[in-house]
């Protein structure tokens, strides 16, 4: 009615695949609006890098809690009272979507690529053996602990 092409693209129960196929022709891909942190679906539209929405709650219970990568995610925070106007917003800005789209992929590649996922299960693995449990820091640098 406004005048914005959009084509809503629901892919609940479909084999991953046909979601890659997709998430890959998709402007912007929309996650859960609910529950304050992000998946798999936001992991895969981020590694595409595309702009993805997500609810996202950055307050934890206490400071400490707070993890890194979370201050760091490029996520379009919305929630079903506010994923309308976030949508228009990124539908009528294609600068902002392609911004947010370059960080996304940025993002993806330092938090959950194999590399960095191998990194930070390496450090884990070898404090574990070194018998030190307990706090866990993530470096800015890497995105590793």
């Amino acid at each position: 009615k406004e005048g914005v092409p959009v084509r809503l693209v629901f892919v609940t129960g479909r084999k991953n695949t046909e979601v890659r196929f997709l998430q890959v022709q998709c402007d912007v891909i929309v996650d859960q609006l609910n529950l304050g942190r992000y998946g798999a679906t936001a992991r895969e539209g981020m590694m595409l890098g595309k702009p993805t929405v997500c609810y996202i709650n950055r307050n934890e219970l206490s400071p400490e809690d707070t993890l890194l990568s979370l201050s760091e995610v490029p996520l379009v925070s919305a929630t079903e009272g506010s994923i309308y106007e976030v949508l228009k917003d990124l539908l009528l800005r294609p600068e902002k979507r392609e911004a947010i789209g370059k960080a996304s992929r940025a993002y993806a590649l330092k938090w959950h690529s194999m590399e960095a996922c191998a990194d930070r299960y390496e450090q884990v693995y070898d404090r574990l053996m070194k018998g030190v449990v307990g706090e866990y820091k993530q470096s800015k640098e890497k995105g590793t602990p």
